[in-house]
This record gives structure tokens, C-alpha cells and sequence, in this order.
């Protein structure tokens, strides 16, 4: 039997507020085809579905579409679980009638989540992203140690009451499949996620998870890899890069070929339907480095530009405007290292808007005018990633 593992879609995602619907689009015809063309019978989405837990109606819709197309596929099941990103609610809203259509949707800790497949040897345990008050009994005046290392516990329990239900199910030819939604340790992030890494909270090492489960299935990660050099504990990292370098990557799925209980793992590369490119040049390169530019891709390529001169024109947007605007691309972000503007200072900061900058930028920038290392003190680097991951979550649960 054939399984397509894949995770963090992220759909409604914006880069430097562009919008890319077009890109979902293309990816979501993709798998269909692949699915289709590939006979792929379980299909297994770990979380961070959406890019907010208030998914837009042109998301909804982009998700709901591809649920239906595969209604003319040889895919029998589906079984997708929440991420961080995702409301358990929302994931959740439609599950009767997704039923109907042999889909499964789990989002919260309390929802039955062991599903076995008919007709086959296989059962699924799918494990949403398992947040910290679900999961972990709070204790008054605990510092964050404790909290990391109580949750790290709660959540190595859970996997372990979960294998021992799954033990009881088990036979001579039983193959069990887990999912899971969180950090592993041994394993690498990019720019896109650095605010998933919070002070070590929850991380757990590839030895932490049950021997029960014979695959296990991870999203949070958006870099297709292996735990722990453990082939069968992976991510399959995010389909669609979330920001120019991870554009430099193979973004993939993996896909499962189950024989009884022997098991061939392939993973297998997305094609680019847009280039992301960054370059960083002098202003009088600007102009030959676009027109080098030459991309077969079916959507219009988004550059990002950093200009490295130490004297800049506060004009210089409107003029790389004009230098690509005969080009068949779309330069999407400048920005300067280390210039200087050649305007009064009190026109540049009316010209300087913030919302261009992230909040880990700002954070950076201003440790950086404060001449305060970062690298040399990492935990207030986890402090700030802890604080804003807070923050994040706060806001999406109040929308």
C-alpha cells in the first residue's frame, strides 16, 4: 500500500504580504496528478494546514477544492491533523461530513484519533500538534525549566499511552503509522520557523518515541529530514518554501510503500512553479543582475534585493522600479546593509516603514544599536523567541 506523507501547507501564507494563491493552486493540481498517476491509497497531512488559525475564504476554499479532487483518485483515506498554526476548532468544523468522504480530521488532544484502514494491515495514530496546557498538569510558581521538562514529559507520556491502546490492537502483520506536531532535536530549522524553537521547550530526541510505531510521520519543520538519523522519524517539510532561503532547497513529500510489514521510503522532490531570488550587489549591478535573470516557471519570479553600497539614494525603490519594469518579474523587497541614505534624517524615518520588518528583525537590529551579542548569550535569544511564540498564539486564539 502506498502512503503520502507531507505537512505545514501553510495555506493563506503571504511573503512580504504577496499573496499565493497562484502557488497553492499549482501545488495542489500537482499532488492531485501525483496521487493520481501514482495510485497513492493514504494520504497523511501533520499539521499546519493553514497559515493562521483564521483562514481566509480564498484558503478554505483553495483546501476544500483538493479534498474533493481526490474523490477521482485511487486515494481511499485521508488523514490530516492540526498544527500550532491551525484552530482545532476550524480543522475540526466540517468533520461529519469529511467523514463521508473517508477523510479524517483530528484536532485536538481529545478527539478519537486511531484510525484503523480497511482492508489492510495498517492503523494510524494521528497525534495533532499537542499544546502545553493540554497535555502537562500546571504547578504554581514553576520556573521555565520546570515547565520544558514537565512538558517534555507529558508529552513522551501521551506517545506512550497512545502505543500501549495501539499494542492491544497488534497482530503478527500489524504496521502502525504515527503523527506528530512538534520540535525533535537533531534536526535543522530555517528563518521561516525560528520562533518555533523556544527555549527548548518540548524538545524530544528520536529515542523518546515508542518502538510500537513503525513510521512516524512529523510536521513543524519545513526541511524534509530525518530525526536522529532515524530513517523512519521524519519530516516532510513544507511543499512550498516560506521564504527566499528556504527557496534554495528541494522543498519534497515522502512517500510510504508498505509491504506486510516491509517498508520503502522515497522522498519526493515538489516542482518550483515560482522562483524566489535573492540577490546582493551594488546599485550599479542592480540593473545586469535582473536582466540575467531568465526562468521557465509558469508563475513570474520574486526577487529580494539588498544593496551592500555604503552611500545610498533614498530613491533607489523607484528606481529598480523602473530598471524591472519591461522584465518578466517582480521584485518584491529592497533592503540595505549597513548604507547610509543620502536625505535628512527626518525624511528617512517618515520613509521607513516598520511593517516591512519583522519582530525578529526589529529585535535584531535593536540588540544590534544596543552593541549587545546575541550569540553570546542565547538565552535571551530563546527569551525573545519564547515571548513572541506567546504572543503569536494569543492573538490567533483571540481572532
Amino acid at each position: 500500500m502506498k502512503v503520502l506523507h507531507t505537512s505545514d501547507w501553510h495555506i493563506g501564507h503571504r511573503l512580504y504580504e504577496k499573496p499565493r494563491e497562484k502557488e497553492y493552486l499549482a501545488f495542489f493540481n500537482w499532488l492531485r496528478d501525483y496521487i493520481r498517476d501514482n495510485e497513492i491509497e493514504i494520504l497523511i497531512v501533520a499539521g499546519d494546514i493553514f497559515d493562521t488559525s483564521m483562514p481566509s475564504n480564498s484558503s478554505l476554499r483553495l483546501y476544500y477544492n483538493f479534498l474533493i479532487s481526490l474523490n477521482n483518485t485511487k486515494c481511499k483515506r485521508v488523514i490530516i491533523t492540526a498544527g500550532n498554526h491551525d484552530s482545532p476548532s476550524t480543522i475540526e468544523a466540517p468533520k461529519e461530513i469529511l467523514n463521508a468522504l473517508n477523510i479524517s480530521v483530528v484536532g485536538s488532544v481529545n478527539s478519537d484519533n486511531i484510525f484503523p484502514i480497511e482492508d489492510s494491515n495498517i492503523t494510524i495514530v494521528a497525534i495533532p500538534f499537542l499544546r502545553d496546557r493540554d497535555i502537562r498538569e500546571a504547578i504554581s510558581k514553576e520556573d521555565f525549566n520546570d515547565i520544558s521538562s514537565r512538558y517534555k514529559k507529558a508529552l513522551i507520556d501521551y506517545y506512550s499511552r497512545v502505543a500501549k491502546r495501539c499494542e492491544e490492537l497488534r497482530d503478527d502483520n500489524s504496521f502502525f503509522i504515527a503523527t506528530g506536531h512538534l520540535f525533535a532535536t537533531n534536526t535543522n530549522i530555517s528563518d521561516s520557523e525560528s520562533s518555533i524553537y523556544v527555549g527548548g521547550l518540548g524538545d524530544i530526541s528520536a529515542d523518546d518515541f515508542p518502538d510500537t510505531f513503525d513510521y512516524i510521520a512529523l510536521g513543524h519543520l519545513h526541511k524534509a529530514q530525518k530525526v536522529g538519523g532515524k530513517e523512519h522519524i521524519r519530516y516532510s517539510g513544507s511543499p512550498i518554501p516560506l521564504s527566499f532561503n528556504e527557496a534554495k532547497r528541494d522543498s519534497k513529500v515522502i512517500l510510504l510503500d508498505i509491504n506486510g510489514r516491509e517498508l520503502d521510503i522515497k522522498e519526493v522532490v515538489v516542482p518550483r512553479f515560482r522562483e524566489l531570488i535573492s540577490i546582493r550587489c551594488k546599485i550599479d549591478e542592480v540593473e545586469e543582475k535582473l536582466k540575467s535573470i531568465d526562468s521557465l516557471l509558469p508563475l513570474k519570479s520574486w526577487v529580494d534585493i539588498t544593496i551592500v553600497n555604503k552611500s545610498i539614494d533614498l530613491l533607489i525603490n523607484e528606481k529598480i522600479i523602473d530598471i524591472s519594469r519591461d522584465l518578466d518579474l517582480e521584485v518584491v523587497r529592497v533592503s540595505v546593509e549597513n548604507g547610509e541614505f543620502n536625505y535628512p534624517r527626518e525624511i528617512l524615518e517618515e520613509s521607513i516603514s516598520l511593517s516591512s520588518l519583522t519582530p525578529e528583525d526589529i529585535f535584531i537590529k535593536k540588540c544590534q544599536e544596543e552593541e549587545f551579542n546575541l550569540e553570546d548569550n542565547p538565552k535571551v535569544k530563546d527569551a525573545f523567541y519564547e515571548i513572541l511564540s506567546i504572543v503569536r498564539e494569543d492573538s490567533r486564539e483571540d481572532r
